[in-house]
């Protein structure tokens, strides 16, 4: 069987579809709900105040209340973020 142009577009089409299907996938993971989304931001940005401000009130919205002030805590913001979760 010959390769001809319209095969290669073919071949090439389905594996653009495949390595953005698989991406939005791997989007979609981290983005399923408030918690998960700021622990990979804390994850890729440690050295950030806001990241660690934002997972402390999804703890804390999500009922992890013992977990969320430590995180908090640690930002240095604690006073914002209170007036926040009121």
């Amino acid at each position: 069987m010959l390769c001809t142009q319209r095969h290669i577009e073919l071949l090439m089409m389905v594996c653009l579809v495949l390595v953005l299907g698989t991406a939005a996938h791997r989007r979609n993971l981290v983005w399923k709900n408030e918690l998960s989304l700021w622990s990979d931001v804390v994850k890729k940005s440690p050295s950030k105040d806001r990241p660690h401000d934002y997972m402390g009130i999804a703890c804390f919205k999500s009922g992890l209340i013992e977990i969320a002030f430590p995180i908090i805590g640690a930002s240095g913001c604690v006073g914002s973020v209170m007036s926040t979760l009121r």
